[in-house]
């Protein structure tokens, strides 16, 4: 396993597990502290998650495991989110909705540290930009958690370089990371500047939905049928699979990517740990690119 240094104190695996279809997998929490086991084992150290995963309900499930074995949560760099409120019975919001004032902040915090039955989180993320933020009181928020001990870093996700910017301007330290979409069928962030800034600032990115959802394996739109197919040919020569290689893609750019494998089967976070030691050539990596016509070259 590869790890990133995002700071002077805490280090992410390279591949990342995320918690977000946690409920769906309906693992009891014997059967889920095995697979963090497993996930431990293969140097998956750094576990994702959000308040508002699974209904508000995913944090919970993780507290119900902590309780069972508070020994993992020391074994484990865990992140968490909080900017964004949803419509669910338990939140008496009528409508989803952002919001990153300090008193929402301060208030997921608490309740996500109650809920899992942990101290502090290592890295917490504003979950996607806010309209109305006011940088300065999020950093504010950051400021006081921190101090509180309750959270070690900050970081965001979501974001395009200008909503990047107005928060850094106010916050004491370097945000750690940006949890971005990227995959063979998405360059929003490689055409919005993202991509170039996170080097130029080298702040390595986490990386959500990696393998489109699944759809590069699934669907039958043309754009995914010819990905699949150059990826099919490509995982050939290497004498892999074909998602190995959707994964060597992402890991192969020198911003070192972090992507977050979001699936309960301990099968396809191997695939991803082994995808780290596939090396894609240059032209391999632009045939992968250009495969589904989302990206030219001219």
């Amino acid at each position: 396993m590869e790890y990133v240094q995002i700071n002077k104190d805490i280090q992410f695996s390279r591949i990342i597990h995320g918690m977000w279809r946690l409920l769906e997998w309906d693992l009891s929490i014997d059967e889920l502290a095995r697979f963090v086991e497993e996930c431990l084992e293969m140097g998956v150290t750094t576990f994702d998650t959000a308040d508002i995963y699974g209904g508000l309900m995913v944090n919970s499930r993780l507290g119900e495991l902590f309780a069972s074995r508070p020994d993992l949560r020391n074994r484990i760099t865990l992140i968490s989110k909080a900017g964004i409120k949803i419509p669910v019975p338990e939140s008496g919001y009528t409508i989803g909705h952002y919001d990153s004032s300090y008193d929402h902040i301060v208030h997921v915090v608490d309740d996500t540290l109650e809920r899992m039955n942990i101290e502090n989180l290592d890295v917490l993320l504003i979950h996607r930009p806010d309209l109305l933020m006011d940088g300065r009181e999020v950093a504010r928020a950051f400021a006081d958690v921190k101090k509180a001990g309750k959270v070690r870093a900050f970081g965001v996700s979501n974001f395009y370089v200008p909503h990047f910017e107005h928060l850094q301007e106010f916050c004491e330290e370097p945000l750690v990371t940006n949890q971005i979409e990227v995959s063979p069928v998405c360059f929003e962030h490689f055409k919005n500047g993202m991509m170039d800034y996170l080097m130029q600032h080298q702040i390595h990115p986490m990386i959500w939905s990696p393998l489109a959802g699944g759809k590069i394996f699934t669907s039958n739109e043309p754009k995914y049928v010819a990905l699949r197919d150059t990826l099919n040919k490509i995982a050939a020569d290497h004498g892999t699979s074909a998602d190995a290689i959707a994964y060597a893609w992402l890991l192969k750019h020198p911003v070192k990517m972090m992507p977050i494998v979001g699936s309960g089967r301990i099968g396809r976070v191997m695939t991803a740990v082994d995808a780290l030691d596939i090396n894609l050539t240059q032209e391999e990596w632009y045939r992968i690119a250009i495969a589904s016509g989302d990206y030219e070259v001219i």
